[in-house]
């Protein structure tokens, strides 16, 4: 059971705070600077979606990671800090694990 913990624990800080920097701390601010708000919102979630699939994630589970990255960015635009996203997809990573959606081996 440690290790569990320890690998949900590991896992879902790093992740969380990649893929935030990543798509909403950069991608979606580049892309909103060029566009609109809202159409970089809907693009980066939706390519947040297509990310996973391209890692291994069924369609069906990508599309709900779409709407999760489009309430990142919510959260993102809402807070102006990339801290609450994080946490967020921190203790949403921590539920998937501990579900068994994500394991560590």
């Amino acid at each position: 059971m440690k290790e569990i913990v320890l690998f949900a624990l590991a896992f879902s800080i790093v992740n969380a705070t990649l893929e935030e920097m990543l798509w909403r701390g950069t991608l979606l601010p580049v892309l909103a600077g060029q566009v609109s708000w809202l159409y970089a919102l809907v693009v980066t979630s939706l390519a947040f979606g297509l990310h996973h699939i391209a890692l291994g994630i069924p369609f069906w589970p990508a599309l709900g990671f779409s709407i999760g990255g489009f309430f990142f960015a919510i959260v993102k635009w809402r807070s102006e800090s990339l801290f609450p996203p994080i946490l967020w997809h921190f203790i949403i990573n921590l539920l998937m694990v501990f579900s068994g959606f994500i394991l560590p081996y």
